[in-house]
């Protein structure tokens, strides 16, 4: 896994099963899985689920709600 907040490195490695791990940005977190199928994702407190099936290489961007 791979995340980037506000344009700066933020984590690069793996995270062990049970546990987590916490980003906060202002303007956008970007994050690369390098095995979607294992990671739920949580945004704001709402489950986003997995992004991707396992073995999938997923790439995704979150920004603030416009407005």
């Amino acid at each position: 896994m791979r995340v980037i907040v506000d344009g700066d490195p933020a984590f690069q490695g793996e995270v062990p099963a049970g546990q987590s791990k916490n980003f906060e940005a202002r303007d956008k977190i970007a994050v690369t899985l390098g095995n979607a199928g294992v990671v739920e994702v949580l945004l704001n407190e709402q489950n986003l689920g997995f992004l991707g099936g396992e073995g999938a290489v997923v790439y995704r961007e979150f920004t603030p709600p416009q407005g």
